[in-house]
């Protein structure tokens, strides 16, 4: 005795099995329609899989060149300049901490400062130091005041 492959009733000796293998050409139908559909979700998954390793292979270029590369941009204040402190967006006013200081402020963080410049820090190598007076300079990410070590010694 054999079985229907798609819905496993036996196949007797009266009725004809459909492509030997099937009771009726509903369950051939349907088992066709069953097979592409695994199919096309099987070609889905792999494409999502080559994405994904993609993704990750150019992410890890992309570290490796930021690690190699000496070259670092000065950013231009009149453009939209990162906070300091959080690197999000912030609101930049030129000449608007008065006498010739410019007012930044953080919605993110909440930091919000009067400076002459912004610089980069020599501790952390980000655009972070704050030049609030000639004499003083603050990084808030990591709270070195370089300048003012330059004053004491």
């Amino acid at each position: 005795m054999s079985y229907c492959l798609h819905c496993n009733k036996r196949l007797g000796w009266l009725k004809r099995p459909v492509d030997g293998v099937y009771c009726g050409p509903e369950c051939r139908d349907r088992a066709i329609e069953e097979m592409l559909e695994r199919q096309r979700l099987s070609a889905e998954e792999s494409d999502a899989e080559e994405r994904m390793r993609e993704r990750e292979r150019l992410e890890i270029e992309a570290a490796m060149l930021r690690g190699k590369s000496e070259v670092i941009v000065k950013p231009n204040l009149s453009d939209s300049v990162p906070c300091p402190k959080c690197g999000s967006h912030w609101k930049h006013v030129r000449g608007g901490g008065g006498l010739g200081r410019d007012r930044g402020d953080c919605a993110a963080c909440g930091y919000h400062t009067d400076f002459l410049a912004i610089e980069q820090c020599p501790n952390c190598r980000c655009f972070s130091l704050v030049v609030e007076s000639p004499d003083d300079a603050r990084c808030p990410r990591c709270k070195s005041r370089p300048r003012r070590r330059r004053q004491i010694a």
